[in-house]
This record gives structure tokens, sequence and C-alpha cells, in this order.
């Protein structure tokens, strides 16, 4: 990714856990209560973790350092509310066909839930739903 756009998802879901993919699978968190934040190096355009090491040295290393540069993230995704994503739209698409599918996918991922986030909630998927 480039520098411009993992700034720009760091500063618009900066309340949100963000899952960040790294070249090989590798999956970093930010924002996450049970992982340190990472820390991001705009200068260098790195990006350092902190983790519990899950190799089979654990017990003499429990400890992992994880250091990669920009370049080798591939995405990186918000883990929101709707709240949130309605924000998000609302303030960054500015094609009004483009706003209204990105709206309608919020509440279909609404109506998808339960209460328990397993089965579908037919009733609860409203078209006309105001968020």
């Amino acid at each position: 990714m480039t520098k411009d756009s993992i700034i720009k998802m760091r500063e618009d879901f900066s309340t949100s856990p963000l899952k960040i993919t790294c070249d090989n699978m590798i999956i970093l968190y930010d924002h996450m209560g049970f992982y340190p934040d990472l820390i991001w190096d705009d200068g260098s355009e790195t990006v350092m973790a902190f983790r519990a090491n899950t190799s089979q040295n654990q017990d003499s290393r429990p400890f992992e350092i994880f250091c990669t540069n920009y370049d080798h993230i591939q995405y990186i995704e918000a883990l929101t509310n709707p709240t949130v994503a309605k924000q998000w739209v609302e303030e960054n698409i500015t094609d009004e066909t483009q706003k209204e599918l990105a709206n309608d996918l919020i509440k279909q991922a609404i109506g998808k839930r339960s209460y328990t986030g397993t089965t579908s909630m037919k009733n609860v998927y409203n078209k006309d739903l105001k968020l």
C-alpha cells in the first residue's frame, strides 16, 4: 500500500480496530484491547509490532518484535460498526450512486446479523431504514 492510503485508513478509523494483512498472510492488529498498538513510522514507512512468540522456542524467547515496510502491507481492514461506516460513507463518497450502493450494503450487513451474529434476521433488514 502507499503511505498516503495507510495514513488515511489510520486517520479515518482512529477509534476502530484495524486488521493489517501483509504479504505471506502475516496479520497484524491495531487498536485491539488484547494487542499492544502498532508503532507507525511514516518517515521511514515502517510499522512495528510487539507480540507473543508462537514458534517452538517460546519458552526461552516468549516475545517477538516484528517490523516491516509499508510496501509489504497488502490491505487494511477497519473493523467497525454501522454508525462509523455510515459516517465514513458520507464524508468520503461523493458520487450519489456509489453512496446509495454503500448505504444499501451497510443496511444489508445489519439485516444479516442476529443478536448472536449467527443467523439472519429478515425482520431487521428494511430497505427504507434510515441510518
